[in-house]
């Protein structure tokens, strides 16, 4: 916690400690758990996603990056539609 605290002046960022949560890679379960208490976060799991991209995943399998490419798929009907229409006018 205070190795975060000395970040804040230099880069004038703020930690949101209400949407941080931590997460333990080959750390045990009760180690994990105490340092939740410790700095009042939440216990995280794996996968998750990191700016809506698929984190802990297997990035082979389509079904990763189905939900993204269906994202990508209405922004572009969208932007296809609004060009069309002005176009059209």
């Amino acid at each position: 916690m205070k190795f975060l605290g000395t970040l804040t002046p230099i880069k004038k960022l703020k930690v949101n400690f209400h949407k941080s949560s931590l997460i333990g890679v080959n750390v045990p379960r009760d180690f994990i758990e105490a340092a939740c208490r410790f700095l009042h976060y939440r216990e995280g799991s794996m996968p998750f996603n990191y700016l809506g991209l698929p984190v802990g995943v297997n990035p082979k399998k389509l079904s990763t990056w189905e939900p993204m490419l269906l994202k990508l798929r209405n922004r572009l009907n969208s932007w296809t539609v609004a060009f069309l229409t002005r176009e059209m006018s």
